[in-house]
C-alpha cells in the first residue's frame, strides 16, 4: 500500500512541476521553416493554395471537408477535426490561414510566402504563430514535441508532391 501511495504522490508531483514550468512559458510561439523547390513559383502556389486538394498529398491528413469559400475542416490521420479559414490570399506569393475554432485549447495562423530565387526555382517559407493556452500542453509542446514538426511534415509532403 505504501508503494501505491508513493507512486501516486510521485505522479502528482510530476504533473504539478510540469504545470508550474508550463505556466512560466509564454503561451505564444513563432516558428518558421523554409525550403527550396526546383519548380516555378506558380507551381508551388497552385498546390499550396488548393487547400481542398491537400488530403491527396499531405501525409498528415485523412480528409478535407469544404464548409464555404474561405472555410474548410481538416481531418487528420489521428482523427482530429479542425476548422480553418483563409485570411489572405495574394497569388502567387502569399497565403495566410488560421484556425477558426475558438473552443480548442490552442490556436494559430500560418503564413505561406513563396518567392523566386532567380534560377527557375521557388522558396516557400511557412511561419506559424501559435498559442497554447493549457500550461501542461505548453510544456509538452516545448520540451517533448517539436514545435516545427507540423511545418517539417508539410514541407516534406509538398516536396514529394512537386
Amino acid at each position: 500500500m505504501i508503494w501505491l501511495l508513493a507512486g501516486l504522490t510521485a505522479v502528482i508531483a510530476a504533473v504539478a512541476i510540469v504545470a508550474l514550468v508550463g505556466m512560466q512559458l509564454p503561451p505564444q510561439h513563432v516558428v518558421s521553416r523554409a525550403r527550396r523547390y526546383p519548380v516555378s513559383i506558380d507551381a508551388v502556389w497552385d498546390v499550396v493554395s488548393d487547400v481542398l486538394g491537400a488530403a491527396a498529398w499531405r501525409t498528415d491528413l485523412k480528409a478535407v471537408e469544404p464548409v464555404d469559400l474561405d472555410h474548410w475542416r481538416e481531418v487528420s490521420t489521428r482523427g482530429r477535426s479542425i476548422l480553418y479559414e483563409r485570411v489572405e490570399a495574394h497569388a502567387p506569393a502569399r497565403l495566410i490561414v488560421r484556425i477558426a475554432d475558438p473552443d480548442l485549447p490552442f490556436s494559430g495562423s500560418w503564413t505561406f510566402e513563396i518567392s523566386e530565387d532567380g534560377s527557375d526555382a521557388a522558396w516557400l517559407t511557412i511561419s506559424e504563430k501559435g498559442t497554447v493556452r493549457n500550461p501542461v500542453f505548453r510544456f509538452l509542446s516545448r520540451y517533448l514535441f517539436s514545435q516545427t514538426k507540423s511545418l517539417d511534415t508539410y514541407l516534406d509532403s509538398l516536396e514529394k508532391r512537386l
